[in-house]
């Protein structure tokens, strides 16, 4: 019984050198376990990925938040945003435009002269039936109106050049869909000359000093951000996500 108590024992368990125990350098699909009993929706959400068109994402770009960095109302999952390149073409549209606006207004009144008319008859007797101080709001209204045809006037030229960026004889009669694009940006024109005109008009009416100016950015991401929920709702498919086929192997291999 001495002679086994002086023995030195040797444990493995406590002396016996053994690596460092470090974390991953990456983590992989396999170190993930989806709770699939506390965060249901969570765990079918990141086992489903969102297709489209592969001429939505010309413009437009799947992401897990808003364009304002917020989480999606509807939850989990990717959606459309604008892409910032997009906006920055769009905006470039309009600033270009600007040095052709006369020319806009020319076309609405070529084409709704009494429109135009009628609008402003009835902005001046509002004008002149308030305040001085119930002037502004009304102004801004008309403000926000050209403000945002100025932006469909830019979207809507922006859409044409793509289109018929697609064209591959331009001595050829434009397609259908070209002449499509076409046609909406003369609508839209229109429309922007005459809300243009009209505020210009009221400008001079209520004595105003200056000119009026006018600040879209927020306008074009607005509408961009109206297409990109457009493209969702009309054309976004949801699939679960398919392991690649190596993970096939490794997990074969592995039985």
């Amino acid at each position: 019984m001495s002679t086994l108590a002086k023995t030195n024992h040797f444990d493995p368990l406590t002396e016996g050198e053994r690596e460092e125990l470090t974390s991953p350098i990456e983590t992989t699909h396999d170190m993930i376990n989806d709770d699939t009993l506390a965060d249901p929706e969570g765990a079918a959400a990141r086992a489903e990925v969102a297709t489209y068109p592969d001429w939505a994402t010309t413009d437009f770009e799947p992401s897990a938040t808003n364009l304002w960095g917020k989480a999606w109302p509807q939850g989990n999952g990717e959606y459309l945003v604008p892409k910032q390149s997009t906006i920055a073409a769009v905006m470039e549209h309009h600033v270009q435009g600007m040095a052709t606006v006369k020319d806009m207004v020319a076309m609405a009144h070529q084409e709704q002269a009494e429109t135009i008319s009628v609008l402003k008859e009835n902005y001046e007797s509002i004008l002149a039936g308030i305040p001085d101080s119930q002037k502004y709001p009304v102004m801004k209204g008309i403000s926000n109106a050209v403000q945002v045809a100025l932006a469909e006037r830019a979207y809507a030229k922006h859409l044409f050049v793509s289109a018929y960026g697609s064209v591959r004889d331009p001595d050829a009669e434009l397609p259908d869909f070209v002449q499509r694009r076409q046609d909406k940006v003369f609508e839209a024109a229109i429309t922007a000359g005459i809300w243009y005109d009209v505020h210009e008009h009221c400008w001079n009416y209520v004595q105003y000093k200056g000119t009026p100016n006018y600040y879209i950015e927020n306008d074009v991401k607005f509408r961009l951000i109206n297409a990109a929920k457009y493209i969702d709702e009309q054309y976004r498919e949801v699939k679960p996500v398919v392991p690649a086929a190596r993970e096939y192997v490794q997990t074969t291999l592995a039985c």
